[in-house]
């Protein structure tokens, strides 16, 4: 009994270790808001698309390929989230809760997380690309699909549901990680071998992965925020750490699914959300009212929303649940916004609700003067 709890001990604990330094550095200030949202950025758009091409690239996915495991990672995904969706609408009503109690408790750091783990137990992580197949496109398209639908403008926005769907299906197609992935299915099915001083390189940058993206973890953590909405937020918890995985692990094994793919079914269903700061600035795009306006977070609990001609709108912010910030300033119809832990809020104003897209992790002021 003793070997395989210090067989998990040593898979886990320097995981943790990691993040926990994480943690202090940043209480310390050793480490600011502009490191941790740098170090997501380089992890999500460069570091694990190479590990995962690395991992593919070097492998026989003809051999390794299993649809069985991705249909069931998009089926157990499915079927967690219409479930707590619908016992959210019944147990939290009125509330204004709904949207995100559901994205806390069925989205989770598939990717950053599972790659971390495979790494560390296996040596590999190329089994947490199909899981990552099967999970990341659903949990995309269900965000944009519950936070439409909850929101308190559901009904007058209705009509931007398409649009929504539309852009959160290019955003599927442009995602690094998944492209990561079909490059490195691409480069082994064509079986091109991978030259020494290429290998190195890449296993140099993928080396990069885990530590920064568990650091950034660590330092991002904001266990204070979480105790305003203690009930939902302990639920949440009890329903992701423990719930899905007792529910669904069992399966998986009645299913023949062993090992690898076993601990990248239990990150997708076991590990919490991560998110990046939200400081930082933000472009609205497009054809709608909003388009050409900056949405700027100072990661002092101050925002400015303006045009380059002048300013619109300055205030404060505060987090009132998790990835939900409300907005206290003069000129705002709904004053909060939903953001996405990644480079995406969603500002909420009626009848419409308009994207905006982080062009800098610094707060950047264009042609005006910060308020």
């Amino acid at each position: 009994c003793a070997l395989p709890i210090l067989f998990s001990m040593n898979s886990t604990m320097p995981l943790f270790f990691i993040m926990l330094l994480g943690y202090v550095l940043h209480r310390t200030g050793f480490l600011s808001d502009a490191f941790v949202a740098g170090a997501n950025k380089f992890v999500f758009y460069v570091a694990l698309p190479v590990q995962l091409f690395r991992d593919l690239g070097k492998n026989d996915v003809r051999a390794t390929f299993d649809g069985r495991y991705v249909l069931f990672c998009f089926a157990v995904t499915l079927a967690c989230i219409l479930v707590i969706w619908a016992l959210a609408k019944l147990f939290l009503k009125g509330t204004g809760l709904v949207g995100e109690f559901v994205q806390v408790c069925y989205r989770s750091s598939a990717a950053i997380l599972g790659s971390a783990f495979l790494q560390s137990i296996y040596g590999d992580a190329s089994m947490s690309s199909l899981m990552i197949l099967g999970s990341v496109p659903l949990y995309n398209i269900m965000a944009v699909v519950i936070l439409m639908l909850e929101a308190p403008t559901a009904q007058a926005q209705t009509g931007n549901m398409a649009e929504k769907l539309k852009k959160s299906v290019k955003g599927i197609l442009t995602n690094p990680i998944l492209l990561g992935i079909a490059a490195g299915f691409a480069w082994s099915m064509l079986h091109i071998s991978m030259p020494a001083m290429l290998d190195k390189a890449l296993s140099n940058v993928a080396g990069l992965t885990s530590p920064l993206a568990l650091l950034a973890i660590g330092a991002g953590f904001k266990g204070q925020k979480a105790l305003g909405y203690l009930k939902p937020t302990a639920v949440a918890t009890v329903v992701k750490l423990m719930v899905l995985p007792a529910l669904f692990l069992p399966l998986a094994v009645r299913f023949g699914f062993t090992d690898e793919k076993l601990v990248a079914l239990l990150v997708m269903l076991g590990m919490s959300l991560r998110h990046q700061p939200l400081t930082g600035t933000y472009l609205c795009e497009g054809l709608s009212p909003g388009a050409g306006t900056y949405l700027v977070f100072d990661g002092k609990g101050d925002y400015t929303l303006y045009r380059q001609s002048g300013v619109l709108s300055a205030g404060t912010y505060a987090e009132d649940a998790n990835g939900v910030y409300v907005l206290k300033g003069e000129g705002l119809t709904v004053p909060y916004v939903t953001y996405d832990g990644k480079d995406s809020v969603h500002f909420f104003s009626v009848p419409d609700t308009y994207t905006y897209q982080r062009i800098s992790d610094i707060p950047t002021y264009i042609n005006v003067e910060k308020p």
